[in-house]
C-alpha cells in the first residue's frame, strides 16, 4: 500500500494553498478554529495547533480572542514540544542536548591519541587528528549541529570530506547506540514510517506557518499528520526567492496526501487597488505617527526601541505593539533585555538559543580556575558570576582586587 492510500484510509486529511493570510484566516483558519472550540474540549484526545515559531501562536491566538473565540481543549505546539508529545507514545529516547555533548566529548578524548613511533609523514596525519580531535572536546558543538544537518538531509558523516573528524564522528555513534539513544532525525523518520500503524494519538490537527525551509522538520509533520484523526494542512505558495524549493515543499506533500484546494478571496476582498477608499483619501494617514531614530551603535538603537515602546503605550489607544527585525542578532537580544529592565511585559518571538550549562562564561571560568588555582583565575571566575555585586556587598570589584593583590605580594606567590 502506498504512502498515499495509506493516508486516505487512516487520516482525513485536508490541504489548501494560498498566497493571502486575510482569505486564509476567513476561509480555512477561523471555520477551523470555530468548529474545533465547539467540540475539543469534550474529546479525550488533544487537538493540536502546529506551528513553528511562538511568535506565529500569539499572533493566531490575538487574533481569535479579537474574534470571541474560546481557546479551551486547543493546544499550540511548536516542533519541539509535538516530538515530546509523539516521543511520549512510543519508544523513543531523545537525549539531553548536554548528554550529546558529553558523549562528543569523550568520543573526542577518545581518539586525543599521538604515538611517538610513527614515521615523520604519519606522524603529521596523526597531529592533525589530534588537534581535531582536542578542538571537538574543547568546542562539540559545531561539530554536533553538522552532525544534526547532514542527518537531517538524510546523509551520514562519509558524505563530507572530513576525513580528521570521522573517527571521532563513528565513536559518537557507538557511544549514542550503546545508550539506547536515538538522534532527532532517527527518532523523527521512526516515527512517521510507525505512526500510521498505531491509533490515532490527536483527535484533530491544523498545520500552518510552514514551507521549505523547514524542510528537516518533514517526517516529523508527517508524522503528526497520520497521527491524528483528521488533519488540516495550510501551504503558503511558493515563494519568489525560492520558488524551485517551495513548489517542491508543495508537491512532496500533494504526493504524500492529496492535491491541495486552492484559497480564493472571497467577493468582499478582491480588489484592484492597493490602498482601500479610508486610505486613498487620507484618513488613515493623519492619525499615523511616523519616528526615524538613528543609534551610533547596536545599545543604542536597542535603548531607542525601548524608549519608543515607552511613548507608545503611553497612549490609551494602544494595546499592542509589534516590533519587527531584520532577523536573530544582538539587537533583539538587546531590545529584549531593555524591555525586561523596564518591566514591560513582553514575548521574545524572535527567540534565541540560551547558553547550556557546559557553554556558560562562568562553568568555562570554574575549569580554568581547577586547571590553574591562580589570583588571575580566580578574578576572572568571580567576574563571570552573575551574582558577582552580592558576593561582597558594599566592597567594589576594584577594591577587592586591590587588596587581595596587595595580600599576594606579601607572601610573594600567586597559587591559591
Amino acid at each position: 500500500m502506498t504512502a498515499k492510500a495509506a493516508a486516505k484510509t487512516s487520516t482525513k486529511v485536508s490541504l489548501h494553498h494560498g498566497s493571502s493570510f486575510p482569505a486564509a484566516w476567513e476561509n480555512v483558519v477561523l471555520p477551523w478554529f470555530q468548529i474545533a472550540a465547539r467540540v475539543s474540549w469534550q474529546q479525550q484526545k488533544p487537538t493540536l495547533v502546529v506551528v513553528p515559531f511562538r511568535s506565529h501562536a500569539y499572533a493566531i491566538k490575538k487574533l481569535l480572542l479579537g474574534r470571541g473565540v474560546s481557546l479551551l481543549g486547543l493546544r499550540f505546539v511548536s516542533p519541539p514540544e509535538l516530538r515530546e508529545l509523539l516521543s511520549s507514545k512510543s519508544e523513543m529516547r531523545l537525549p539531553l542536548r548536554e548528554h550529546l555533548r558529553l558523549l562528543l566529548s569523550i568520543a573526542a578524548e577518545e581518539c586525543m591519541k599521538l604515538p611517538e613511533d610513527a614515521a615523520l609523514r604519519e606522524k603529521r596525519m596523526v597531529e592533525a587528528d589530534f588537534l581535531a580531535a582536542r578542538s571537538v572536546a574543547r568546542a562539540p558543538d559545531h561539530l554536533l549541529r553538522a552532525i544534526d544537518q547532514l542527518g537531517a538531509a538524510g546523509w551520514d558523516f562519509s558524505a563530507v570530506d572530513l576525513p580528521a573528524l570521522r573517527e571521532v564522528e563513528a565513536r559518537f555513534q557507538e557511544h549514542v547506540a550503546h545508550c539506547d539513544f536515538e538522534l532527532i532525525h532517527t527518532a523523527d523518520l521512526r516515527a512517521a514510517t510507525n505512526a500510521d500503524k498505531t491509533d490515532p494519538l490527536f483527535a484533530s490537527v491544523l498545520v500552518t506557518g510552514f514551507n521549505g525551509a523547514h524542510w528537516p522538520l518533514w517526517p516529523l509533520l508527517r508524522a503528526t499528520v497520520f497521527s491524528a484523526k483528521e488533519a488540516t494542512v495550510l501551504l503558503d505558495d511558493p515563494r519568489d526567492e525560492a520558488r524551485d524549493i517551495d513548489e517542491t515543499w508543495v508537491g512532496t506533500w500533494e504526493e504524500a496526501f492529496e492535491e491541495a484546494r486552492p484559497i480564493s478571496l472571497s467577493a468582499n476582498q478582491v480588489t484592484d487597488s492597493l490602498f482601500s477608499e479610508e486610505e486613498m483619501q487620507g484618513a488613515s494617514a493623519d492619525r499615523a505617527i511616523r519616528s526615524f531614530l538613528v543609534g551610533a551603535d547596536t545599545t543604542q538603537e536597542a535603548e531607542a526601541v525601548a524608549q519608543q515602546c515607552l511613548h507608545f503605550l503611553a497612549d490609551p489607544t494602544c494595546d499592542c505593539i509589534g516590533i519587527v527585525f531584520s532577523g536573530p542578532g544582538a539587537l533583539p537580544r538587546l531590545v529584549a533585555n531593555a524591555l525586561g529592565k523596564l518591566d514591560i511585559p513582553h514575548h521574545d518571538g524572535l527567540a534565541h538559543f540560551l547558553p547550556g550549562l557546559f557553554e556558560a562564561a562562568d562553568w568555562h571560568a570554574w575549569l580554568q580556575l581547577q586547571h590553574s588555582p591562580r589570583i588571575n583565575s580566580l578574578l576572572h571566575f568571580i567576574d563571570a558570576l552573575p551574582e558577582r555585586d552580592e558576593l561582597f556587598p558594599g566592597l567594589s570589584p576594584h577594591t577587592f582586587e586591590r587588596t587581595l593583590r596587595s595580600a599576594y605580594a606579601e607572601v610573594l606567590i600567586d597559587d591559591l
